[in-house]
C-alpha cells in the first residue's frame, strides 16, 4: 500500500507537535517546582524578618528608677519642713543677765530660745542668779506680763508686785539689771517700764521717778547718785 507523501507530512507535523506538547508541559512542571520552594522560603524569611520586628514594636524597657508616687514626696517634704521648724524652735543661744554684788552689776549666761532672747533673758532674770555671792533686786513674785519691741525700744510690762521695792540703792539697781539685760542685744537701745500695762512713773515709799525711756547712760547716773 503507498502511502502519499503529503499523509507523510501530516503524521510528521502531528508528532511533531505531540513532542513539542509533552516538552511544554515539562518545562511548565519543571518551573512549578522551582518557583514553589522559593516563594517558600521567601515567605519563611519574610517570617523570620516581620517577627522580630513585632516584637520590638510591641516590648516596652522596663526602668530600674522607681518614682515615688506625689503623695509620698509631699509627705517626705511636709517632714522635712516640721524638722526644721521643730529644730528652729529648740534652738538655744546664750545670754548675759545682770545680777547684783553690794553695789555693783555682775553678770552670768544663761541659755535662752533664739526666736524670743529678750524674753528669755528677761523670765531668767526674774528666775534668779545662781552664782555665789550674787542677788537680785526684784522683788519676789514679780512676773513678766509682756514685753513688746519696736523702734529700738523694749516696752516691758511687769505685775504689781514689782511696786514692792524699796530704798536706795535697790531701785536704781533694780533698774540696771533690766536695762543692761535688755540693752545687751543690738536692736534694743531704750527701754519702757509698765506695771500691769500702765507707765511705771515711780517706786518705793520714797516715790524715786522712774526716767521714760530708760538707757545705760541714766542707770548709771541713778547708780552715781547712790
Amino acid at each position: 500500500m503507498m502511502v502519499s507523501p503529503r499523509r507523510i507530512g501530516v503524521v510528521l507535523t502531528v508528532a511533531a507537535l505531540l513532542v513539542l506538547n509533552a516538552c511544554g508541559a515539562a518545562t511548565l512542571e519543571q518551573s512549578a517546582i522551582t518557583t514553589a520552594p522559593a516563594t517558600a522560603a521567601h515567605s519563611v524569611a519574610t517570617v523570620a524578618t516581620v517577627r522580630p520586628a513585632a516584637t520590638g514594636t510591641t516590648a516596652t524597657p522596663r526602668s530600674s528608677a522607681r518614682v515615688p508616687p506625689a503623695s509620698t514626696a509631699s509627705s517626705a517634704a511636709s517632714r522635712v519642713t516640721s524638722d526644721t521648724a521643730t529644730r528652729t524652735a529648740s534652738a538655744q543661744i546664750p545670754v548675759a543677765v545682770y545680777f547684783t554684788a553690794g553695789n555693783s552689776l555682775v553678770k552670768e549666761t544663761r541659755q535662752v530660745p533664739a526666736t524670743s532672747p529678750a524674753r528669755g533673758s528677761i523670765d531668767a532674770l526674774l528666775a534668779g542668779p545662781s552664782g555665789s555671792g550674787h542677788f537680785s533686786q526684784v522683788p519676789p513674785g514679780t512676773r513678766l506680763l509682756g514685753i513688746n519691741l519696736a523702734a529700738g525700744t523694749a516696752t516691758v510690762s511687769f505685775s504689781e508686785q514689782v511696786q514692792n521695792l524699796q530704798g536706795s540703792p535697790a531701785i536704781p539697781l533694780f533698774l540696771a539689771q533690766v536695762v543692761n539685760t535688755l540693752t545687751q542685744f543690738p536692736d534694743v537701745q531704750k527701754v519702757v517700764l509698765e506695771v500691769n500695762g500702765q507707765p511705771l512713773r515711780s517706786l518705793g515709799g520714797e516715790g524715786v521717778a522712774v526716767p521714760e525711756p530708760l538707757d545705760r547712760a541714766s542707770v548709771q547716773q541713778m547708780l552715781a547718785g547712790t
